[in-house]
């Protein structure tokens, strides 16, 4: 054989030769003998080398060899588990795909808003009409008290409150011929009845109070009181909110129900604000409609926000002072009370101001709460207007001066509350303006006499 590169040769495959080739280079090196590595061949070579070096060689090259075999393994396992892990994301991939085209929850949860002749698809399957949330739930005879709302969602989430076990199938109650089962998240561990279509395999799956919203076709927030009722169910901030609405629609009643034996019984009262009840109705409105937790209140009064301007162009009234001189009217008379920023929740100014913003609400948020309208405020209200009658104000004229002058600086920074200082401030630039023009006037007025004379 004679002398070759060994380029083209593999070490396990061509071992031996590879063995002979290097029996050569180590003569060369050893003999450094031109004629040598020219003339002889591997077989001479090879056949006269020591045998222990032949030894030596052969040991370093199954080195190789083992080396080489384990790369080759190491490669040939990566590309195994490579191709393994493909298949798996791509079945992993199919399963979603699959699962989402059965998944039929949101759109249940859109289109279902109600049991009538439009309601919850009947194209693609059959609603039993006998379905109530009240025969599928177990009636709870504990009764449990939170501290909020939130509590209350994730406590009702989290145990099972369905009739049914858990992980166990069931006729289903909500569709005709499918099956049902409850099933709890391990991660999130929300409890939530599941439904299956067995020819198709559409499910969907929803908890207690999505049950409740597609039955009753309702908001969340009423669905979820519905479920706190069933289930016995109190929360602080729950009962916080009903004693306001209670305070707002007795309110809003005694507005509305004013008669001849109103006006004889709080004579002063209807002739200082007759006229602008309405605004105070208004008021309570804009206040059963913002009711939030317990935290954004003063006492059991629950505190809200709004602009002059907002009520002006609710109430179609051109101007926003007739809104803002009966405003300050009513919280002189004690029927709703201004709060000052500071006594507000960090939260709700942030909140205050993002809705001011968006609503495009130019001047500044008041905050106020509104009493229960009790005999007792109806009396010192009605006593206030006498002397507020005596002082000659009214809802056209108020002012801070005449309110300050008539009752006291204490008295006018509660009614004018956090607007004092600006409103103030404004009257300063309207009186500096008006002087300003009487002073241009006047020396107008000069200026053409001297003219004539001269």
């Amino acid at each position: 054989m004679r002398f070759e590169t060994l380029k083209d040769l593999d070490i396990i495959e061509d071992c031996e030769t590879i063995l002979e080739y290097e029996a050569v280079f180590y003569m060369i090196r050893k003999e450094r003998n031109k004629s040598t590595r020219e003339n002889q061949t591997l077989e001479d070579v090879y056949k006269y080398m020591d045998k222990h070096r032949i030894a030596e060689l052969r040991e370093e090259i199954n080195k190789e060899i083992k080396t080489k075999k384990l790369k080759i393994e190491r490669m040939e396992n990566k590309k195994k588990r490579e191709k393994e892990q493909a298949e798996y994301l791509q079945k992993i991939k199919e399963i979603k795909e699959d699962r989402e085209k059965r998944d039929i929850t949101q759109i249940i949860k859109e289109k279902a808003l109600s049991w009538g002749e439009n309601g919850l698809l009947k194209e693609r399957f059959e609603v039993k009409r006998t379905f109530s949330y009240i025969n599928i739930i177990t009636q709870n005879t504990n009764n449990i008290r939170l501290f909020s709302n939130k509590m209350a969602i994730n406590h009702i989430r989290r145990n099972n409150y369905f009739k049914y076990e858990i992980g166990k199938e069931f006729e289903c109650e909500l569709i005709e011929n499918n099956i049902a089962w409850i099933s709890q998240d391990e991660t999130s561990e929300v409890i939530r009845y599941f439904t299956k279509n067995k020819e198709t395999g559409e499910f969907a799956y929803f908890d207690l109070i999505d049950l409740i919203q597609i039955e009753l076709g309702c908001n969340f927030l009423y669905a979820l009181r519905e479920a706190m009722e069933a289930l016995n169910i109190k929360t602080e901030e729950e009962e916080h909110r009903n004693m306001n609405v209670r305070k707002y629609v007795n309110n809003i009643e005694i507005i509305e129900g004013i008669d001849f034996r109103f006006m004889l019984q709080y004579p002063n009262l209807y002739k200082l604000i007759g006229k602008h009840f309405y605004i105070l109705e208004k008021m309570n409105t804009i206040g059963i409609g913002n009711i939030r937790t317990k935290v954004e209140s003063l006492g059991n009064d629950a505190v809200f926000f709004s602009s002059y301007q907002y009520i002006a162009d609710f109430l179609n009234i051109k101007s926003k002072t007739t809104v803002a001189n009966a405003i300050n009217m009513f919280a002189l008379l004690g029927l709703i009370t201004k709060v000052e920023n500071s006594n507000i929740p960090s939260e709700m100014m942030d909140r205050a101001k993002k809705e001011a913003k968006a609503r495009g609400w130019k001047n500044l948020i008041t905050f106020f709460t509104i009493p229960l309208y009790t005999e007792r405020i109806l009396r010192d209200a009605e006593a206030m207007a006498g002397r507020i009658i005596e002082n000659k104000i009214t809802i056209s004229n108020i002012s801070i001066k005449r309110v300050e002058d008539a009752f006291g600086e204490e008295i006018a920074e509660r009614v004018y509350g956090n607007t004092k200082k600006n409103t103030e401030k404004i009257i300063e630039i309207k009186n500096y303006k008006k002087n300003g023009e009487e002073q241009m006037l006047k020396s107008f007025n000069e200026f053409c006499e001297f003219d004539r004379l001269y």
